[in-house]
């Protein structure tokens, strides 16, 4: 027998911001208050076809080995004979399922938004705590294929038995959608390539190649190996035992090794994908530029993986996600975690809850063409301004940079003090001219970042896409690898500010020569801009960068970059 425990579904609420997130507490408080148990069949036995009305109750869902996930079953108002379709909602890492519409996920992230928007729309929706999480049973296995990709399939098994009123298709196959951010964003796309039950996809900020995006060329991101760490630890009370292993312990020096890399590696979709395998649904990708943790490469990454499949893909490229606690990120809304309510694609704007469900409408309701408005692929630069793409644009002008040497560790850790002078400096900045490229030199390198500028922008445009390098650095220190970081830079023409855009960096981990990509990026330009390349030692996304400490770094070499204004 299955307990689970009714509570009456509540309309949806208009909060003031200064006391949203207290009201949301308690409400939820008071209402587990008042929780029941019953068993499933029983209280669906009677049901046949009579209209229903919207409600929701906590279940238990057995695993393929022995463990017993804990979730919420949102059932919607039908009417007399009517069936409805099913989404699985999967949450964060070190969060907890959406358990009622005024809930944190209920009323604060997209996806649980999204979930329970679809629910008053008349879906089934069950979102479950991930094992170890919340109150579900078992060890937290960072999204094994063995543990948490199966425990998927185990929610779809027992969605199949236990729920009534399923819409089905020909085959007597529920149609089943499901959706996610990050941690459940991966168990989305993955659970997609193992259980071909899963009609379509909303995986939101989420990751392609785990080990690049965690830490690339091999540098870990020791901010969000701290939080997952302390969240992974403190939110699953301590059932997270992998990370006390000594291999996941030496993140802490700084550096990824061998066998966390291929730890990662098979909690991956790239791996599947280098495999032949891709996602078998439909699939709407959300992913943002600014995301410090998983940036736009890793959902364009994804986008290219599905499109090898027959099924319908898109990918919506926003500009927040994953941000890193203010002052190693700019504030944009909440912390940590944050996007934005809508995306703008050339002037027609797209509520981002809403295109969410328009696409569930269309892929599991056959709404015919009720998301054909949802482009092949759109690049936000502002919160009100993007562009429809066929590609993200690759960059294609080159340009040389000179001979540049920065202070290693130092240079940038004063960043967060010294940007704010350079605001007020630039009121008393009376020229309204840019410089000449051929007057610009190296700015910084000391203690502040250094700034290379490279081109002037003669008029406004935007620039979108992913840069491009084949840099030769050399270091002073020749008993470690000093690490550099580089990203691109724009600097108003009235400002002493630069600006990294979309907040990204790349590290350069000792000497050597680097021919890549670096993370892909979005800005509205105006006239009289500089873009230019930023260097330097020292950010707080890495802030256990353990080398180069009163070492120097030479670099030069070339740069190309997406030219402002390419579309198609």
């Amino acid at each position: 027998m299955t307990p689970i425990r009714t509570r009456r579904g509540l309309p949806g609420m208009l909060w003031y911001p200064g006391f949203k997130k207290i009201a949301i507490t308690l409400v939820v408080i008071l209402l587990l208050a008042g929780c029941s148990s019953m068993d499933v069949k029983p209280h669906y036995q009677g049901l046949g076809q009579q209209p229903t009305e919207a409600t929701y109750f906590d279940v238990i869902i057995p695993t393929h080995d022995g463990l017993e996930l804990t979730a919420t079953v949102f059932q919607p108002a039908l009417t007399e004979g009517e069936t409805a379709p099913v989404i699985i909602h999967a949450h964060g890492f070190g969060a907890f399922r959406a358990d009622g519409p005024v809930s944190v996920y209920g009323q604060l992230i997209l996806s649980g938004e999204a979930a329970v928007e679809a629910w008053r729309h008349g879906y089934w929706v069950v979102s479950y705590d991930s094992r170890g999480f919340g109150s579900s049973d078992g060890q937290v296995h960072l999204m094994d294929p063995e543990h948490e990709v199966r425990d998927v399939s185990s929610v779809i098994n027992w969605i199949d038995d236990f729920l009534p009123r399923l819409h089905r298709n020909a085959d007597a196959k529920p149609y089943i959608g499901m959706l996610g951010e990050s941690y459940g964003g991966g168990a989305t796309i993955l659970g997609s390539m193992m259980d071909a039950r899963i009609d379509a996809i909303v995986p939101i900020t989420t990751w392609y190649d785990l080990p690049s995006a965690f830490a690339p060329n091999g540098l870990v991101k020791s901010h969000w190996a701290f939080l997952l760490f302390s969240f992974g630890n403190i939110n699953s009370f301590f059932d997270f035992d992998m990370m006390f292993e000594d291999a996941y312990l030496d993140m802490f020096g700084g550096y990824l090794n061998e066998t966390v890399r291929q730890d990662m590696a098979i909690r991956s979709p790239s791996f599947y994908c280098d495999q032949g395998k891709t996602v078998q649904a439909d699939a709407l990708f959300i992913q943002g530029f600014s995301d410090a943790l998983f940036d736009v490469s890793q959902g364009y990454d994804n986008w290219q993986c599905a499109r090898r499949s027959q099924h319908d893909t898109r990918l919506l490229a926003i500009l927040d996600g994953h941000k890193a606690i203010w002052p190693v990120q700019s504030w944009t809304g909440m912390p940590l975690y944050n996007t934005q309510p809508s995306i703008t694609c050339d002037g027609q704007s797209f509520a981002l809850q809403d295109a969410i469900v328009r696409w569930f409408d269309e892929k599991l309701k056959q709404h015919a063409d009720v998301a054909s408005d949802i482009p092949r692929l759109c690049a936000a630069t502002t919160d009100d301004q993007g562009y429809v793409l066929e590609d993200l644009p690759q960059g294609v002008e080159d340009f040389w940079l000179p001979s540049s040497e920065v202070n290693l560790v130092q240079s940038g850790m004063f960043e967060v003090i010294m940007s704010p002078l350079d605001y007020l400096a630039s009121a008393f900045r009376f020229d309204r001219e840019p410089d000449p490229i051929e007057e610009q030199s190296m700015r910084g390198g000391f203690l502040r970042q250094a700034f290379v500028p490279l081109t002037v922008v003669g008029q406004a445009d935007h620039l979108i896409g992913v840069p491009k390098i084949n840099l030769h650095m050399t270091t002073t220190d020749s008993d470690r690898d000093g690490v550099l970081l580089i990203g691109i830079g724009v600097r108003q023409m009235d400002s002493f500010q630069v600006k990294v855009v979309s907040e990204q960096f790349l590290p350069l981990t000792g000497d050597g020569v680097y021919r890549q990509t670096l993370p892909p990026i979005s800005h509205q330009l105006q006239a009289g801009d500089t873009v230019g390349l930023v260097l330097q030692g020292f950010s707080g996304q890495y802030f256990w960068n353990p080398e180069g400490w009163f070492a120097k770094a030479s670099v030069q070499g070339e740069v190309w970059l997406p030219k402002p204004g390419a579309l198609r």
